[in-house]
């Protein structure tokens, strides 16, 4: 993120940064399309689960805009991080720290017809809505970086599965990235918008794999691999699920 960004966000409540960093983006690329899904027919009633709900009264604040015409959802944002153990995981809670944990991909290249390789999974450990229908998701944003500074110059294509109880109910890819440094301080912020969600799978575990390739208009053939950024205040790669 560039320091004249983060200079302005730094003072602003951490619950409100993700938001004002997507107002700000949006000012400089165009507008995501967000999808939103119909939750006729669903047998889940959010009253019997521990589902996040607008609170009547003058306290309550309306969910920002991303195109859905639902006006009951509050967002539950999502934070990739790494637990004591090693294991990924998917936290509400911040980072707050000031230095971002990694991890990185395998080995890349476009030799045997360029497959895609995972960068890791993050689950959800204890999941407070196991219980509650999926109405939509937000942007994932998410920092990248370099293995090894002799990949740069390099293009990747990056891409999101996020799972229900195992399914995967919706993809999201962003191909062609370019400018990526070794230098985890020029980490470059990355905006993978999911496409349409398989609503079939409503209730359960939630997952977000990320997984990487070389892009098809790279000119490197190969590269020792991509390294995703997050758990830092700076580097708080994340993104919403709106539950009905």
């Amino acid at each position: 993120m560039a320091p004249d960004r983060e200079e302005v966000l730094k003072n602003i409540d951490q619950s409100r940064r993700r938001f004002l960093r997507t107002v700000i983006a949006g000012a400089a690329f165009a507008p995501p399309v967000v999808m939103s899904f119909s939750m006729n027919g669903l047998s889940v009633d959010p009253a019997d689960a521990d589902c996040p709900s607008l609170s009547p009264g003058p306290s309550s604040s309306p969910t920002p805009p991303r195109g859905s015409n639902m006006t009951t959802q509050v967002p539950v944002v999502f934070y990739l991080d790494r637990g004591t153990g090693g294991n990924l995981l998917l936290t509400e809670n911040a980072p707050t720290a000031t230095t971002a944990k990694f991890t990185d991909s395998p080995a890349l290249s476009r030799s045997s017809g360029n497959p895609w390789k995972p960068i890791g999974a993050w689950d959800v450990i204890s999941n407070l809505h196991s219980s509650c229908p999926i109405a939509d998701l937000s942007d994932l944003h998410v920092w990248l970086g370099l293995r090894n500074s002799d990949d740069q110059g390099a293009r990747f294509d990056l891409r999101a599965d996020f799972s229900v109880d195992g399914t995967v109910i919706a993809t999201g890819e962003t191909d062609g990235i370019i400018g990526l440094v070794r230098n985890p301080a020029q980490a470059k912020e990355v905006i993978v918008t999911f496409g349409p969600a398989d609503m079939v799978q409503l209730t359960g575990a939630l997952s977000l794999v990320l997984s990487a390739r070389i892009a098809v208009t790279s000119p490197h053939a190969s590269a020792t691999g991509l390294r995703a950024y997050y758990g830092s205040a700076t580097q708080d790669s994340s993104f919403d699920v709106d539950f009905q």
